[in-house]
């Protein structure tokens, strides 16, 4: 209303209203996240639909605005909001945005129907994702778009006022568990009751009806509304046919209120009067289809379409809407405007039927369960039969008194215990339970931790040939039981026992320490352990050697000790023989001690 600035803000759903423009204007996005050029509308182009029954014209659209400043209408990155979840959906025709609500199996989201088919109710999505703002972060999760996986109810064809406006998109991935679900209703009848709903959709001005350029796409809102009554009230006043043109009691209705009696639409048009909800009081826009209307904590409703009526004849206002074109209203999520849910208790056995919970009183099957243990660690897996959390007891005995666990849905089961002492038995068992509370939990087991590791090449210490040094191969070239990676004789078994720093396996005299490998007869065996040494040729002495053995010098050779050159000889234990026609030759300062 003029004199009023009531802030609307939308919740972009996809809502039909009976208008007159098909709804596929693009519109420009600050987040980067979000696709370019998504339709402002989230919706394909839909044939043109007005109903006119005999007092009163209808108009309506897939679509919240409030009653206040959209700004006061934000949620927090925190909450029970978490699970309403900001979708791009790419269809055949195009990428749209709409919104969506967590289902309790964190597996699937409800929406509206006529976010992923086409205006005929045909399954059209190709790919999408779901966002959920979480308490630290956004989570992005792709969305299943095989058929099999996600689906739309049997019956939708795209007639908004019939019914049917409801589809399951299945996620690849189960939402971890800082994600709420939220528990869908079963049986209820919430007219008259009030409501909370939220939405990523356009946001304005209940006064002038939705804003895509101060207001767009992507920013989630709440605020709340009253299901004035069942949309059967409105449709038999349009000359609809009940269980032929709709189905009853499948839509719920609401309007948006301004505190304006004049703008008060159920009032108006059908003497269902109420002034609404002051600054609590938000109404559906386009990008909040599929977004959720929460009832005592369970999910009641699912944002579907916006709708205006007039007055076909009669004086003025013919209209209760706040914006209008000479006397026909515009439908744009103003005040004095109607708005329509899907009911989501009338659609439960579609329901059950996709989310698989119906009577679910059967527990997880466990099996193969199994675990890889180290020396401080020990990794127990497991799978179940279906999506279920993830628990482990363990401990030195049967009591156990030490727990991992992890929330997350799935079914193949992984958890780490992690500081346990080596070389030592622990007892464990595992748990899961299901989304219904169903839990299976395995009988006790033991595993035994592996010894010490020092040098984390997973051999255990007490088998590690090099326990200090990584050497997860082993390799023992000289099979001395030392590895060779820290063997300074890899190739020695004896590994230099007279200590002399030459390899048994080159050493000329291995049990005798002779750091000069000095053989003066040159007949492999090592001066210091030779028992004759014997001159066959002849032979300069040019260092200082000490000989073990008897000096035997064959015939025709001369052995020459040159200047400065000691040859050491034990005379009272040593020989020195030399053969006919051999000698030895002391040249000046060279000596034999």
């Amino acid at each position: 209303m003029p004199n009023k600035q009531k802030a609307s803000w939308y919740l972009l759903s996809i809502f039909l209203g009976i208008v007159m423009i098909a709804l596929a204007i693009s519109i420009p996005f600050s987040e980067a996240i979000l696709p370019e050029n998504l339709p402002e509308k989230s919706q394909a182009p839909y044939n043109v639909r007005i109903i006119e029954g005999e007092n009163i014209i209808a108009y309506v659209r897939p679509l919240y605005t409030s009653h206040d400043n959209p700004l006061n209408h934000q949620v927090d990155t925190s909450g029970p909001h978490d699970g309403v979840a900001r979708l791009i959906l790419t269809r055949t025709d195009g990428t749209f945005g709409c919104s969506g609500t967590l289902a309790t199996d964190k597996l699937h989201v409800f929406t509206a129907a006529h976010c992923v088919a086409d205006k005929f109710g045909n399954y059209i999505l190709t790919s999408g994702s779901a966002t959920f703002e979480g308490d630290s972060e956004s989570i992005v999760i792709d969305i299943d778009a095989d058929p099999a996986n996600s689906k739309t109810h049997p019956d939708w064809d795209g007639d908004f006022i019939k019914g049917n406006d409801i589809a399951i998109l299945k996620l690849v991935s189960t939402a971890p568990p800082q994600i709420p679900g939220t528990p869908h209703a079963t049986s209820e009848d919430a007219v008259g009751d009030i409501t909370d709903k939220s939405g990523y959709g356009l946001s304005g001005l209940f006064s002038s009806g939705d804003d895509s350029s101060t207001y767009p796409f992507g920013t989630k809102r709440d605020g709340q509304n009253r299901y004035d009554a069942f949309a059967d009230t409105m449709y038999l006043e349009l000359g609809l046919t009940s269980g032929v043109d709709f189905i009853p009691g499948a839509i719920y209705q609401y309007d948006s209120d301004d505190g304006n009696s004049l703008h008060d639409a159920f009032g108006f048009f059908f003497g269902i009067s109420n002034l609404g909800l002051g600054s609590n009081e938000v109404m559906s826009a386009p990008g909040d289809s599929g977004g959720p209307t929460i009832l005592n904590g369970e999910l009641v409703g699912i944002s579907s379409y916006g709708l205006s009526l007039e007055f076909s004849r009669g004086p003025q206002p013919r209209t209760s809407d706040c914006t209008t074109q000479g006397p026909n209203p515009i439908l744009d999520s103003s005040c004095g405007e109607f708005a329509g849910d899907t009911r989501v208790s009338h659609y439960t056995e579609f329901i059950d039927s996709v989310l698989n919970t119906v009577n679910d009183e059967e527990p997880p099957v466990l099996s193969a369960i199994n675990e890889d243990t180290s020396s401080t660690t020990s990794t127990i897996t497991w799978t179940t039969d279906e999506p279920s959390t993830s628990l482990v007891n363990y401990g030195l005995s049967d009591s156990y008194g030490s727990t991992v666990s992890d929330l997350a849905l799935v079914t193949s089961h992984n958890l780490e215990l992690t500081s346990l002492l080596s070389s030592t038995t622990y007892h464990f068992s595992v748990t899961s339970e299901d989304n219904s509370g169903n839990s299976a939990s395995s009988d006790d087991d033991t595993f035994t931790t592996m010894p010490p590791d020092s040098d984390s090449d997973g051999v255990p210490d007490p088998s590690d040939n090099c326990p200090s040094i990584a050497n997860a191969d082993q390799l023992d070239t000289d099979a001395d039981g030392i590895g060779d990676v820290c063997d300074s004789f890899p190739n020695d078994p004896d590994n230099d026992i007279d200590g002399d720093g030459v390899s048994g396996d080159i050493d000329n005299c291995p049990n005798v320490s002779n750091a000069n490998q000095n053989d003066l007869d040159s007949d492999g065996t090592g001066d210091a352990c030779d028992s004759e040494t014997i001159i066959t040729s002849n032979t300069i002495l040019t260092a200082d050697t000490s000989l073990l053995g008897d000096l035997i010098v064959e015939s025709g050779n001369v052995l020459t000790i040159n200047p400065g050159v000691t040859l050491d000889i034990d005379f009272v234990n040593q020989k020195i023989l030399v053969k006919f026609g051999g000698g030895i030759l002391i040249k000046s300062g060279g000596t034999i001690t």
